[in-house]
């Protein structure tokens, strides 16, 4: 099983055109090498959302800091650079959100869970 893996693996990796490059990093989950200004932008959105994630409009928040600190958005293509860091804005920052609130509800279970065999405890 292991051997077919490996095979497959070489015949994936072995594509020569760019379109194939990118479909074998985006099935394996990842990007190797993500371009740097793509880098930057991910982590100025980041810094955004970490100020605002606790915010009753985390999405509105976090791109009016970011357009308001007057960052600029290198993108190599002026006809698609619209439509692509919309995508990434509107993608990222729901990942983000879904993330953080899964994370948050994860922490109050838990919370929870202690607070309900105390009360257990303390009704006997």
């Amino acid at each position: 099983m292991k051997f077919l893996r490996a095979i497959k693996k070489n015949i994936d990796n072995h594509s020569n055109t760019q379109a194939a490059k990118l479909l074998n990093l985006k099935s394996h989950g990842y990007l190797t090498h993500p371009d740097g200004n793509f880098f930057m932008l991910l982590k100025q959105i980041e810094k955004c959302f970490v100020k605002h994630k606790d915010s009753q409009n985390v999405f509105d928040d976090t791109v009016e800091e970011f357009f308001n600190n007057n960052y600029l958005v290198p993108f190599p293509c002026a006809i698609h650079k619209e439509d692509m860091v919309e995508f990434i804005f509107t993608s990222y920052i729901s990942m983000r959100m879904r993330q953080y609130a899964y994370m948050s509800n994860h922490k109050t279970k838990s919370t929870n869970k202690v607070k309900k065999k105390i009360v257990k405890l303390v009704s006997k």
